[in-house]
C-alpha cells in the first residue's frame, strides 16, 4: 500500500498537470477568441461611428436647401399679396367701369325715352303738316272752283248783259238813262268780283306763308332732333366701344389671375411635398441615428460583459494556479471540467415603420456567469473531497487538503466579490453613458444648434472613455 502510492500519486499528479494543462489551453483559447470577438466589436463600434452623423451635420447639410425653401416660401407669399392688391384694385376699377356703364346704360335709356318722345313729337308734326298740306290743298281747290264759278258766273253775267244791251237797244233804242245804269251795275260787280278775288288771293298767301313758316320750323326742330339721335347714337357706340375693351381686359385679366394663383398653387404643393419629403428624410436620419445609438449601446453592453467574463477568467485562472501550486505540494488528482456557460437569444420585436435589426446573440449576466463558475468550482471540490475520502491518504492529508481548499475557496468568494463588484459599476456606467447618448437623440428635437454643438463632443469623448 505504501510501496504503490507513491506511483499512483506521480501518475495522478501527471494527470491532473494534464487537465490542467488541457484546461488552460482551453481558457487561453477563450480568451483569444475572446479578444478576437472584442476586436470584432471594437471594429463595429468604429464603422457605427463612422456611419453616425450628428444632427448638426444633418442641419448644415440639409438647412441651406431648408432656408431656401423657406424664402421661396416667403417670396411666394409676398407676390400672392401683391397678386391679390393688384385684384382689389382692379376689383374697384371694375366696380368704377359698372358705375359708368350704369350710368352710361340710364343716360342710353334717358336718350331713348327722349328719342320716343321726338319721334312722337315728329309724328305729330309731320301728321299737321299733312293736315295743312290737305288743308292748302283744299283751299286751292275751292280757291280754283270759285275762280273757275265766278268766272262762270261773270261770262254769264256778260252774256246776261250783252243780251239785255242787245234787247234794250232793240226794245229802247235812244235810251241813255238806262244804259248808263247798266254800265253802273257792270262797274259794281267787275269792282266787287276782283276785290273778292284780291281778298282770297291775300287771304290764301297769308295761310300759305304761315304754313311754310311751320313747315319750315318743324322741319328745323326735326334736324334738331335728328342731329341730336346722332350724336347720341355716336356717345353710344363709343360707350358700348369703351365697355367692350373693359370687358375684354377685365377676362384677361380674370385669366392672367387664375393662371398665376394655378401656377402658385402647383409651386406651393411642389414645395410642401419637397419640405414634407426633407422632414421625413430628417426623421428617417434620426430613427437612424436611434438605431445605432441603440446598437453602440448593445455593444457596450456586450463588450462589458465580454470584459468582465475576461476578468473572470483571468482571476479563475489566478485561483487555478493557486490551487495548481497547492495541489502540486499536497498530490492531488482530480480533474477539474469547465463548462461553458451557456448563451441564449431573446426574440426582438420589430415595430412597425422602423428599421429592422438584425438579432443578436445576448449573453447572461456578469454575476450568474460568476455564480454559476462558482457552483461549478464546489460541485468539483466535492467529488474531490468524497474521492479523497475514498483514498487510503492519511487523516493529515485529508485536513492539509480541507485546509487547501478553504483557502481556495476564500480566493474565490474575494475574486467573485471583487468580480460582481465591477461588474454592477461597469453597467451602471455604460448604463449613464448610453442614457447621455439616447437623451441626445430622443431630446433634441427642437433644432438646438448649441446644445447639438456641445452635447456630441461629451458624447464621443465618453464613448471614447468606454473604448
Amino acid at each position: 500500500m505504501n510501496s504503490t502510492s507513491p506511483l499512483s500519486g506521480k501518475r495522478n499528479e501527471k494527470e491532473v498537470m494534464h487537465g490542467l494543462n488541457d484546461r488552460l489551453a482551453g481558457f487561453i483559447g477563450n480568451v483569444h477568441h475572446l479578444e478576437h470577438r472584442n476586436h470584432l466589436l471594437e471594429r463595429d463600434i468604429g464603422e457605427i461611428k463612422g456611419k453616425a452623423r450628428p444632427a448638426s451635420i444633418c442641419k448644415e447639410e440639409y438647412g441651406p436647401e431648408l432656408r431656401k425653401l423657406r424664402q421661396l416660401v416667403q417670396d411666394i407669399t409676398h407676390q400672392k399679396h401683391q397678386i391679390e392688391l393688384e385684384h382689389q384694385h382692379l376689383e374697384e376699377e371694375l366696380s368704377t367701369l359698372r358705375g359708368q356703364r350704369e350710368q352710361e346704360a340710364r343716360g342710353r335709356a334717358d336718350a331713348a325715352s327722349n328719342i320716343v318722345v321726338l319721334r312722337r313729337d315728329i309724328n305729330g308734326a309731320y301728321q299737321a303738316k299733312l293736315q295743312l298740306d290737305k288743308k292748302a290743298q283744299a283751299l286751292v281747290d275751292e280757291i280754283l272752283f270759285l275762280k273757275g264759278h265766278h268766272e262762270a258766273e261773270v261770262s254769264e253775267m256778260f252774256d246776261q248783259i250783252q243780251n239785255a244791251q242787245v234787247t234794250v237797244k232793240a226794245q229802247a233804242f235812244g235810251n241813255p238813262g238806262v244804259t248808263a245804269a247798266l254800265r253802273d251795275i257792270r262797274a259794281q260787280l267787275e269792282g266787287q268780283t276782283v276785290s273778292d278775288v284780291q281778298q282770297m288771293g291775300e287771304t290764301f298767301r297769308s295761310q300759305f306763308a304761315r304754313l311754310t313758316e311751320a313747315a319750315e320750323r318743324k322741319s328745323e326742330a326735326v334736324k334738331a332732333i335728328r342731329q341730336e339721335i346722332q350724336e347720341h347714337r355716336r356717345r353710344l357706340q363709343a360707350k358700348n366701344t369703351e365697355l367692350d375693351c373693359a370687358q375684354g381686359t377685365r377676362e384677361a385679366l380674370d385669366t392672367h389671375l387664375h393662371d398665376v394663383e394655378d401656377h402658385h398653387k402647383e409651386e406651393m404643393i411642389h414645395y410642401q411635398n419637397t419640405i414634407k419629403e426633407l422632414e421625413n428624410e430628417l426623421i428617417n436620419c434620426k430613427f437612424d441615428m436611434s438605431g445605432y445609438l441603440r446598437d453602440y449601446q448593445d455593444l457596450l453592453n456586450v463588450k462589458m460583459a465580454l470584459d468582465v467574463e475576461i476578468l473572470s477568467y483571468r482571476k479563475l485562472l489566478g485561483v487555478e494556479e493557486a490551487r495548481l501550486s497547492t495541489m502540486s505540494d499536497t498530490h492531488m488528482s482530480l480533474p477539474y471540467i469547465y463548462h461553458q456557460s451557456p448563451v441564449y437569444t431573446l426574440p426582438r420585436l420589430s415595430r412597425p415603420g422602423c428599421r429592422h435589426r438584425r438579432a443578436e446573440p445576448q449573453y447572461k449576466f456578469v454575476e450568474e456567469i460568476i455564480t454559476e463558475t462558482t457552483r461549478e468550482i464546489e460541485v468539483s471540490e466535492f467529488e474531490e473531497e468524497t474521492a479523497s475520502e475514498e483514498t487510503e491518504m492519511g487523516k493529515d492529508e485529508q485536513q492539509f487538503t480541507k485546509r487547501d481548499r478553504g483557502i481556495g475557496s476564500e480566493e474565490e468568494k474575494d475574486n467573485t466579490d471583487s468580480g460582481e463588484e465591477e461588474a454592477a459599476q461597469m453597467p451602471d456606467r455604460v448604463q449613464n453613458q448610453t442614457a447621455s447618448v439616447v437623451n441626445l437623440v430622443n431630446g433634441n428635437d427642437d433644432d438646438d444648434d448649441d446644445d447639438d454643438d456641445d452635447k456630441t463632443p461629451a458624447v464621443e469623448t465618453n464613448c471614447q472613455r468606454l473604448l
